[in-house]
């Protein structure tokens, strides 16, 4: 962001929710304390701090209690300039020194409004980088086992852009509701978007990046697996909503084959649609210890005039024509982490990381995302 747009940012901030007092709102659980020392806010305080000159600068640190972690500052959606640093996972900086000179905003000094700094504490991280959408874990799904799903940051974990990842793992046995009746089982660790799904005439850019650590190991099926078990193990895939209870139709699943490569495969389930085809996306050689950068831009469509383009660090890997959802489906929605089925004995893990969705493409590719920083 340049510094007019910075500017102009700042000036809306201060106008809609005032710059003389920074109101910390405590829970009854932890402290919040300045870099300097000058200012402590304990459990269940409320505490104004005086912003009225130029030379204000202090950095504001959350310092978490009773087994809790520092999760974020609080963030409204429905009132997003009423929170200082709302959302963010750093200590949160706030400086008026370059207030000198621009007459609005040393007025707003002397004005009477507030701006609310609020911790939040929580037995589990969320994730840093899931922009544009919302997700929720499918626990219903899962055997809820706490190595399934995890939000990690710190230095023994991969990340790709930030300080936090999303860990998925697979257990043998790892299956939950109806999936553990089935013959055999099927196990999942996945989360799911929520609300503002897609539906047919709309174009969406999607991006994501995944890490899967060395010592992966491919884990076979019987030869003939039943139904439409695959060789493989899923890592995302796009769902088409039911109409009735049986019509939960994949459109798109993205998918390390059992002994081959990481493919898009097209209506895995829907052979009377379209005669499945896998597209090579990443060389089984190169699918391990590394980040995966994947930048999708789908039109749905239920007939021809559809398309999907896939970009795999960088690198144009399939350019598609045709419908992209199935002419049964409501809505189209995402998912993501571990999908796999026919009693395998590995215990696969991935991390994702920036998981994004908007209608413009930079927005949602990382590698032009980092170019701009």
């Amino acid at each position: 962001m340049d510094k007019s747009a910075s500017l102009l940012a700042v000036v809306f901030v201060l106008v809609s929710i005032g710059g003389c007092k920074i109101v910390v709102n405590m829970p009854n659980t932890g402290s919040v304390v300045t870099e300097s020392g000058a200012y402590l806010c304990e459990a269940g305080q409320t505490c104004e701090i005086d912003v009225t000159d130029i030379f204000f600068d202090e950095t504001f640190i959350a310092k978490p209690s009773g087994g809790l972690l520092f999760d974020k500052w609080k963030f409204d959606k429905a009132r997003p300039f009423d929170y200082l640093c709302g959302g963010s996972i750093e200590p949160c900086h706030f400086f008026t020194s370059y207030f000198e000179g621009i007459d609005e905003l040393v007025a707003l000094l002397q004005s009477d409004q507030k701006i609310s700094l609020r911790p939040v504490f929580s037995k589990t991280l969320s994730p840093d980088a899931v922009v544009g959408w919302d997700f929720v874990y499918e626990d219903y799904l899962s055997a809820n086992n706490p190595w399934e799903y995890q939000v990690v940051q710190g230095e023994e974990y991969p990340v790709r852009r930030g300080k936090r990842s999303e860990r998925f793992e697979l257990r043998p046995g790892d299956c939950g509701f109806n999936d553990c009746e089935r013959t055999p089982p099927y196990e999942r660790s996945e989360k799911a978007q929520h609300l503002e799904t897609h539906s047919p005439g709309e174009g969406y850019w999607y991006g994501l990046s995944f890490y899967v650590p060395d010592g992966y190991r491919d884990a076979g099926l019987a030869p003939n697996p039943p139904g439409n078990a695959c060789h493989c193990i899923n890592l995302f895939q796009f769902v088409d909503h039911a109409v009735s209870p049986e019509n939960w139709w994949p459109n798109w699943m993205f998918s390390k084959m059992y002994g081959g490569n990481f493919v898009a495969r097209t209506f895995p389930t829907r052979p009377d649609l379209i005669r499945q085809k896998h597209f090579t996306l990443i060389e089984a050689k190169d699918f391990v210890g590394r980040w995966h950068d994947i930048v999708i831009h789908m039109n749905w469509s239920e007939s021809d005039d559809g398309s999907m383009r896939v970009w795999v660090n960088g690198v144009l890997k399939l350019d598609y024509s045709g419908f992209t959802k199935t002419p049964e489906g409501k809505h189209t929605y995402f998912k993501y982490g571990l999908y796999r089925g026919g009693g395998p004995t590995t215990s696969p893990v991935v991390y994702f990381d920036e998981v994004r969705r908007d209608k413009r493409r930079r927005n949602v590719d990382i590698r032009l995302i980092e170019a701009e920083d």
